[in-house]
């Protein structure tokens, strides 16, 4: 049982990242996650399938925000920064963005419509952040004691996990930087 309760609250520890301004959509989900963690708890080998799952859509909903930042940097007609997969060409997109001053009635709507690309992107992460808490929460509900062990190698798999949710948290921190200089130019 002491085992169970600070995995539970070193899970809550690594998700909270998560806790980050307007995330609605995440409560939703929490507000219905916690309706049904009153219900029977679910088998292991469901639980893993769920974690697989939300694991997938984590990292498809991270690869549309960064598609979101791409394509906002191509239609601000920012050519210097690359693909945005590192943190060099991703300083110099929101360097190039900050150094705008004022825009063509053409380019501020597409600073608008760039905008709305990434917020949409950001609250697909979220999502799909939220769901993976659920999973994670559902997991180690179903876990044995005798399975919360460090040499176990399912924790291995955790780890890679939680290192994914961080690197999902820092391109969300980025890509909000990115949506306000936006929003900065469209007026």
């Amino acid at each position: 049982m002491e085992h169970q309760h600070r995995i539970r609250s070193s899970l809550r520890h690594s998700f909270s990242f998560f806790s980050l301004k307007n995330i609605v959509p995440l409560c939703a989900v929490l507000m219905m996650s916690a309706c049904a963690s009153n219900a029977q708890k679910i088998p292991i080998v469901t639980a893993w399938k769920n974690v697989d799952l939300s694991e997938t859509n984590i990292q498809k909903s991270i690869k549309q925000l960064q598609e979101s930042l791409n394509s906002a940097a191509k239609d601000m007609n920012i050519t210097n920064c690359g693909d945005l997969s590192n943190a060099q060409s991703r300083q110099k997109f929101l360097t190039s963005l900050q150094a705008m001053k004022s825009l063509n009635p053409a380019l501020a709507s597409a600073a608008l419509l760039a905008k709305t690309q990434v917020l949409g992107s950001i609250q697909d992460v979220r999502r799909a952040a939220g769901e993976l808490q659920i999973a994670m929460t559902q997991l180690v509900n179903a876990l044995p004691p005798e399975q919360f062990n460090p040499q176990n190698p399912e924790q291995e798999r955790l780890n890679r996990i939680n290192v994914e949710a961080k690197g999902a948290s820092g391109l969300i921190n980025y890509a909000e930087q990115i949506a306000d200089q936006l929003q900065r130019l469209g007026g």
